[in-house]
Formats: C-alpha cells, structure tokens, sequence
C-alpha cells in the first residue's frame, strides 16, 4: 500500500484522557463533569461505560450532568465481544450530539476478561487451578500466566477501535505500582492498573494525556481536598501534551465541588 503525505491534520483533534488513582478521590465525578452543550467540544451527549460495580447508578455523577449522561451497561456473555462492539460502534448516529464516551473502568474490565480467559482454558494449560464445582456459580478457575497475556492483549485491542471514533475518549483505571524488574536499572514505577503488572509500563504511553486523582485527607466528605495532578508526582506518572512553550496547568490541581473548571482549563491549554 503506498503510503499518503497529509498536507494538514487529517481531522480535528479528539482527547485522549487517562484518568486514574485509588478508589474515591473523584475519578468517576471528573470524567462525567465535562461541560457539555449545542457548542462544546464534549459534545451534547457523554456516553459512560459502566463496568464497573454500581457505576450504573450514577451516585457518582452530580445531578447536574446526569440529563447528559448515556449509560452503557455489558452483559457480560462475551466481554471482548461487548467490548469492540463498543468501541466501535457508530455512536454518533447511535446518540445524536454524542461528543464524549467514558469507560469506568478500563482496570475492572481487563480482570473480567481475565476471568473469562481462565474459565474458558483458552489460554492457560489443563492443569489450571478449578475452585468449586463444574456446572454452579462457585465454579472458576485460576487465571494462568497465558490468561493474563491474553487479557493485556485484548485490552490494547479495545483501546486501539476506541482511537477511531471521531468522539473524545476518557478512559478510567485504578492505580497500581510495582518493583523493578531483576536486574533492571528501573526504579518502583505507578501508573494505571490492569491485570499483571505490565500494564503500568506501557498504558500511559497509549494517551496524550494522564491525570492522577488523589484525596489528600481521609476526614469527612465535605472537608476532603480532592487533587488531579498533571504532572509526574515521585513514582506516580502523569502529564499531558501541549504546543503551548510555556504556562501550562498546574501540577496539582484542586477540583472545585464542581469539577466542570478542570476540563475548561484543560482544553484552553491544549488548543489554545
């Protein structure tokens, strides 16, 4: 195939947004307070993954973008299925004024697939650990070092069909952090989580930008800080790109109780 010289971008910018950090520092609030509207670039419409526990309440979400949130739930049969068939469906003609889609969390689906993956014996060898009894819920089995490729996999897979939609992309993860390989020259390394370890490695290097979300104190709700850090914070990586050559946002962020502001700073300082 010959290969094409654009002359200009080949379309207008779309996000790509990994947001991660421990459970309830305000990932889930953030990614669904994007200001939406007939103008915005988010879009009129978020669509919002729900993959993980509960997010299909939408507790998380203020009330107020709730109108505009679209939720998705899986079955669960076939996750990879569900999952691509996510990632690649035409949303825009699905939902009118949909701008945004928001996968929470991208941690909790790869574990699924890796479940699946060790129960179906795919992937691992016979002798795979079962627990319970063949035929009932107890029933599963212990993933394998092959399921945990597979599941790794399969999540750059659904990451690569969710580059082609002409929508932005927020993708959330839990966080994680591990020790250096033997041998290595590297140091503890923290970044988003999903099965095994290598994930920490090479999912930040799938976006153009990675936040961390961090809740300074463990007091009450209402005197709780909660923080997003766009920069790299000791072992924790984040950052963003910009053609701006100087400024730039903050590299701890404190969320207003509407965190709507940190996504208007945001594009102010990715597009000008």
């Amino acid at each position: 195939m010959p290969i094409k010289i654009l002359e200009r971008a080949s379309h207008a910018p779309n996000e790509r947004v990994c947001v991660y950090g421990p459970p309830k520092t305000g990932k889930s609030r953030l990614a669904t307070s994007v200001p939406t509207g007939r103008d915005s670039p988010w879009g009129e419409k978020v669509l919002y993954v729900c993959a993980d526990a509960g997010s299909d309440n939408l507790r998380p979400v203020m009330t107020k973008y709730r109108g505009d949130i679209v939720p998705i739930v899986m079955e669960g049969k076939d996750l990879l299925e569900e999952s691509v068939e996510i990632a690649t469906k035409d949303w825009k003609k699905e939902v009118p004024g949909a701008g945004t889609l928001v996968w929470d969390t991208m941690t909790e689906t790869s574990k699924q697939l890796l479940q699946q993956y060790a129960n179906s014996g795919v992937f691992s060898d016979n002798h795979a650990v079962q627990v319970g009894k063949r035929g009932t819920k107890s029933w599963h089995t212990s993933p394998m070092q092959g399921d945990y490729g597979a599941a790794q996999n399969s999540v750059g897979y659904i990451l690569e069909h969710l580059w082609t939609q002409p929508l932005n992309i927020i993708v959330l993860f839990h966080q994680r952090w591990i020790e250096p390989k033997k041998n290595s020259a590297d140091g503890l390394m923290g970044g988003p989580e999903i099965c095994g370890r290598e994930g920490v490695r090479w999912i930040p290097g799938k976006f153009d930008n990675v936040f961390r979300t961090e809740r300074v104190n463990s007091g009450p709700a209402s005197e709780a800080k909660f923080i997003v850090h766009t920069t790299q914070r000791g072992i924790w990586h984040a950052g963003y790109r910009s053609n701006k050559a100087s400024g730039g946002l903050p590299g701890a962020v404190q969320l207003q109780p509407d965190p709507g502001h940190f996504w208007i700073d945001f594009l102010k300082e990715v597009r000008g």
